[in-house]
């Protein structure tokens, strides 16, 4: 029998949607990427390679702008860090996880709908009670969202989970790297300078521990 700590935050969090991904590192040197960890094979026997990250995003930042509108809907994406519970004391629910996870490699996207110009953990009023551009209030709903982002076989291909463990799942594609851009910082770079100022200013009082059993 087995234990995990996780955090659970009763707060605006909880109504975030959250897309979760494997990131894969890129090794210059030998000009290869890195395998997954066999423990990916619990997800299923296939997976899903996107090979422009950044596009990926932005595809989905269309559909939420054009499904609710530019000021209806917050929009963060990052790398999840991974703790020691009890050597780390900065955590943010959304984008921190148990130690025992960090052969997951996450990458999170999140977003929610959202009211503008209404007080809440992700829209505080400054000192003189003017609200930042960017203020929304989180709507409190738990139901499913659904996005259609259309045929993405331009920016993605099918492979048995087993090539991403042990193959060359990278040989034959062209994959765009999602950081280190020779023209500049890329869009999703700045997205996830974002998040994390987002998630600095983010204080959640409703922090509670939950132990998972398996």
């Amino acid at each position: 029998m087995y234990g995990d700590i996780t955090l659970i935050d009763g707060t605006e969090t909880q109504f975030m949607k959250c897309y979760s991904t494997m990131a894969l590192q890129y090794h210059p040197e030998s000009k290869k990427w890195e395998h997954a960890n066999k423990r990916v094979a619990q997800f299923g026997d296939t997976a899903v390679v996107i090979t422009d990250l950044e596009q990926f995003v932005d595809r989905i930042a269309l559909v939420l702008t054009k499904q609710y509108g530019c000021d209806h809907c917050l929009l963060l994406a990052d790398k999840v860090n991974y703790y020691c519970l009890g050597s780390t004391q900065n955590l943010t629910p959304m984008y921190s996880k148990g130690a025992s996870y960090s052969w997951q490699n996450e990458f999170r996207i999140i977003f929610c709908e959202a009211i503008p110009n209404r007080e809440n953990k992700f829209a505080r009023p400054d000192k003189d009670g003017i609200f930042r551009p960017n203020a929304q209030s989180t709507i409190l709903s738990l139901d499913d969202v659904h996005l259609d982002i259309g045929d993405i076989r331009d920016i993605a291909y099918a492979v048995p989970v087993g090539y991403l463990i042990y193959g060359s799942w990278w040989l034959g594609h062209a994959i765009r790297l999602a950081t280190n851009s020779s023209k500049g910082i890329t869009r999703l770079e700045n997205l996830a300078i974002n998040t994390r100022n987002e998630m600095r200013d983010y204080e959640t009082p409703a922090v509670r521990l939950s132990m998972t059993i398996y």
